[in-house]
């Protein structure tokens, strides 16, 4: 009898007899193991090597793989078209599109750096000279001083590494074949896994849900399908937005005469990518070219820029992006600044579909946590009450 009130004690109901602290204990024991795994990453070396080594290929092949799936499924769907067919044509126009790119627009690039290179010292000068007519003679003379001292310094210093690194490189003409080597296979990989991602993606989920337990494969499955899906439209979304607002940046800077105006669209399309910051700091070094122009340039740059946000903002994510990946703009800032803390430009850029596929997995967990313990049912809560 005493057994048995003890079995009924609230410390055994709460505590020994409680799924949550179960659940709590294997989240303790999970964290537990990375430490260990953390303690012993030195056995683990080859396997990140490996990764490495196919990273950037695998990446860019899935970026291309999310951005032109879904023109391949409509052609098959819509017009019965063989996906090989489809996906030959594809590679066709992307091959040509290189070859423009190569022939008139990259040597139009290529000049407008160059071209701005070699203004840099003109409108350094223009600027001083600008201070030096507004503030004390004296004082900016120190500043330029300083400033002229500082960047002699910065670059001296960045030869001498330059020219450390080459030398190294020339001492070893083993790495440098090696380095080309990886260079023309990440380069000559990406078709061909983008080609078999096209081609057999379906098979994948498939084979995928196979490796899932019987038991959880209809769970499973539907959770894989939520992260693909969510992260498909991030990258679809945000590649296709970054192109527009590239190709709005560069007729806008067309037609108001903005010099290096391809050179700063392609950068305010680049930009972009990176969530709730990139129009804005793209139009930095833009502000900065139009000031050493005229102030009437600087008007017409941000109304250009005005209308590029009220088209982006209005028409063009809405369109693309559309209201699944709508998130809160202060849910976004905070996930941009961890992300960019804890792992720089790629956090900032990644943190967004990161954040995502953790809130899915997270709420899923969390509804099976409800359903198996029905902790959140208010028939519990009155039966437990009645307990006590």
């Amino acid at each position: 009898m005493q057994k048995a009130k003890e079995k009924t004690s609230w410390f055994y109901r709460r505590f020994l007899n409680n799924k949550v602290t179960i659940f709590i204990l294997n989240i303790v024991l999970i964290f537990l193991a990375i430490f260990l795994l953390i303690q012993i990453r030195g056995i683990f070396n080859p396997v990140r090597q490996f990764v490495l080594a196919i990273f950037i290929p695998v990446l860019i092949s899935g970026l291309l793989f999310y951005l032109f799936n879904p023109l391949i499924d409509f052609l098959e769907k819509k017009f019965h078209i063989k996906r090989v067919i489809t996906i030959a044509g594809l590679f066709i126009l992307i091959f040509l599109f290189l070859i423009f790119l190569t022939f008139y627009v990259f040597p139009i690039i290529i000049n407008q750096v160059v071209t701005l290179a070699t203004s840099i010292p003109h409108y350094y000068q223009v600027l001083i000279s600008w201070l030096t007519d507004k503030f004390d003679t004296h004082t900016v003379k120190g500043i330029s001083d300083n400033f002229y001292n500082y960047v002699v310094n910065y670059f001296k210093s960045s030869s001498t590494q330059i020219a450390h690194f080459v030398q190294g490189l020339l001492k070893n003409v083993t790495g440098i074949v090696g380095k080309l080597a990886t260079a023309v296979v990440n380069i000559v990989t990406v078709p061909f896994l983008l080609f078999f991602m096209l081609k057999d993606g379906r098979k994948l989920k498939t084979s995928i849900g196979n490796l899932i337990p019987v038991r959880y494969r209809q769970s499973g499955v539907k959770l894989l399908e939520d992260i693909n899906q969510q992260v498909a439209f991030y990258v679809r979304g945000q590649l296709i937005v970054a192109f527009c607002v590239a190709i709005i940046f560069i007729i806008g800077y067309w037609i108001i005469g903005l010099k290096y105006g391809l050179l700063l669209g392609i950068l305010a399309g680049v930009f972009n990518v990176i969530p709730f910051f990139g129009s804005w700091l793209s139009e930095i070094p833009t502000i900065i070219v139009a000031l050493f122009i005229s102030p009437m340039m600087v008007v017409k740059v941000l109304l250009v820029f005005v209308i590029e946000w009220l088209l982006e903002s209005q028409l063009i994510s809405p369109l693309v992006m559309s209201a699944n990946m709508k998130m809160h703009p202060v849910t976004t800032l905070l996930v941009l600044l961890t992300a960019g803390n804890l792992f720089g430009l790629f956090g900032v850029i990644f943190g967004i579909p990161i954040y995502a596929v953790i809130k899915i997995i997270v709420g899923r967990v969390f509804n099976w946590y409800k359903m198996r313990t029905g902790a959140y049912e208010e028939n519990l809560i009155v039966e437990e009450e009645k307990i006590d």
